[in-house]
């Protein structure tokens, strides 16, 4: 079964990571049904754990939990998700194939964004061993600027539900 998420990335952008939970950043995910088992129970695991933060009113700093652990993909994406820095919805198509697109939006904090947007598989193996491409457009400069707010509004209507093509859930609903 092709995979277009795995928590397998995550040892590869760990530095890119801890800088955004630093800055105050979240992560918001849209993918396809296509997890495996273990990525589904570590975000499964991380949505507990967030309730329970949630309900005894405390939450531990992300640095001093990523302290503690061994390093373990798995984990970390859990701790994403239950200190509500990660956040995973599940798309599915509402016609024949698979919700397979790649794109995403950066936003810094005066409100410039980057798009990227391409055929890689947010994996491992996809960023390691295939020969993809990403592209990328700046709302700073005039001639990209419009594609970036096509990009936006393209993942508001997937995060928000409203794209007529794709059924969107989160995460628990989904499993």
């Amino acid at each position: 079964m092709h995979r277009f998420f795995s928590s397998s990335v995550i040892s590869m952008l760990l530095d890119g990571i801890v800088s955004l939970v630093r800055n105050g950043g979240k992560i918001q995910l849209i993918t396809s049904q296509h997890l495996s088992n273990a990525d589904i129970e570590a975000i499964k695991i991380g949505y507990l754990k967030r309730n329970e933060v949630i309900e005894n009113s405390f939450l531990i700093s992300f640095k001093e939990e990523i302290e503690k652990l061994d390093d373990s993909n798995l984990e970390i994406l859990s701790e994403l998700i239950a200190n509500g820095i990660m956040d995973v919805k599940i798309a599915v198509t509402k016609g024949l194939g698979m919700y397979h697109d790649k794109f995403g939006i950066i936003e810094d904090t005066v409100g410039n964004r980057i798009a990227f947007f391409g055929s890689s598989n947010c994996t491992e193996y996809g960023y390691t061993q295939n020969y993809e491409k990403v592209r990328i457009a700046r709302s700073w400069i005039d001639n990209e600027s419009m594609t970036v707010d096509d990009e936006v509004r393209e993942f508001e209507s997937l995060w928000n539900g409203t794209n007529p093509f794709v059924d969107v859930y989160d995460f628990i609903e989904a499993i």
